[in-house]
């Protein structure tokens, strides 16, 4: 039989942990962050502490103490049970009185619980083999043909797809953006755009809307997924190369925002960082929810990174994007 499960939230990382819905507390390593945490259906989550006071064994077995000889003596003092009855109901009460304090004193106040693959949210769309495709990266930067925002608008926009994410009772759970990278329908958007996404929408510029959406590769870790829909003859970004990004260079973000089909942005590259082990470019460009999946271009229209996250807790126009050069070992293409 399949076990209750409820959705629980990392307190550090905020990874969505399946867990089952029991009584007892349990002791919960996250697979993410690798986080302890404890955790009790429906409220308690305690980072690295110890459950408070008051669920502690010591705490109710002196409450036991406490109220167990005083409904008794309350029984036999003022009460108009017969004698058998009230020898009955003492008898109960010190039964329940035992029992309780062996399982407060013998059982642990917590169980250890590692979370096992199929509790952690991943995607569950369906999956299908990947063909070879070839792509190329970095020739427009080589051939040192500056654009201006309009000119990379009008060359790479028509490729930003809009996704909605489904559960698998055809609930919304989200929306985001990708980007279509060959004119056979493979499309490049974060992993966390699915995550948990049993059925997905892809919607192209001009409203057509696919349903049959399959995963060809998926890298968690780097937050990267690549799918396809059943189409030909795509508009399709050029890929650029990651590796040759300048800190100060300018770029250009398209995505959804929110819900706004194809916005546009622009900012500079203000760093590389490594976060996790997993290197990300550090941008201006403003990136917000429904961005995510997006791409973000160089001056020379190439897609240099999948716009990926913001931080807008204490930091102000800190966001970031994943270098596209990740997409290398998820479609199977030699770094040169």
């Amino acid at each position: 039989m399949n076990e209750e499960k409820i959705i629980v939230i990392c307190p550090n990382c905020q990874q969505k942990l399946g867990l089952p819905k029991r009584h007892e507390a349990l002791k919960v390593s996250c697979p993410k962050c690798h986080t302890t945490f404890r955790y009790k259906f429906p409220s308690i989550i305690e980072k690295k502490r110890k459950l408070k006071w008051y669920y502690r064994s010591w705490f109710v077995i002196l409450l036991l103490f406490i109220f167990t000889p005083v409904g008794i003596i309350l029984l036999w003092s003022g009460s108009r049970f017969r004698v058998p009855v009230r020898i009955g109901l003492s008898i109960a009460f010190g039964l329940f009185f035992v029992n309780q304090s062996i399982n407060y004193i013998f059982t642990p106040s917590y169980r250890d619980y590692s979370p096992s693959p199929e509790y952690v949210e991943r995607i569950y769309l369906p999956s299908a083999p990947m063909e070879p495709v070839e792509l190329s990266f970095g020739e427009l930067r080589e051939r040192e043909e500056k654009l201006t925002v309009p000119q990379i608008v009008e060359r790479v926009g028509r490729a930003i797809v809009f996704i909605e994410s489904q559960d698998k009772n055809h609930n919304v759970l989200g929306r985001g953006s990708g980007v279509i990278i060959h004119r056979a329908g493979i499309i490049v958007t974060n992993y966390h755009v699915l995550k948990g996404a049993h059925f997905a929408e892809v919607k192209l510029q001009g409203d057509e809307i696919y349903h049959d959406v399959f995963v060809i590769g998926e890298d968690k870790q780097k937050d990267l997924a690549i799918m396809r829909i059943r189409a030909n003859n795509l508009p399709a970004a050029p890929l650029g190369d990651s590796t040759k990004v300048k800190i100060g260079e300018k770029v250009i973000a398209i995505g959804n925002p929110l819900g706004y089909e194809r916005t546009v942005s622009d900012g500079i590259i203000s760093g590389v960082r490594e976060i996790e082990g997993v290197n990300y470019l550090q941008i201006t460009t403003p990136i917000s929810p429904g961005s995510s999946g997006g791409a973000l271009l160089n001056i020379y229209g190439e897609v240099v990174g999948i716009t990926s996250m913001g931080h807008f807790d204490f930091a102000q126009n800190l966001n970031f994007a994943v270098p596209i050069n990740y997409v290398h070992s998820l479609l199977e293409i030699e770094d040169r």
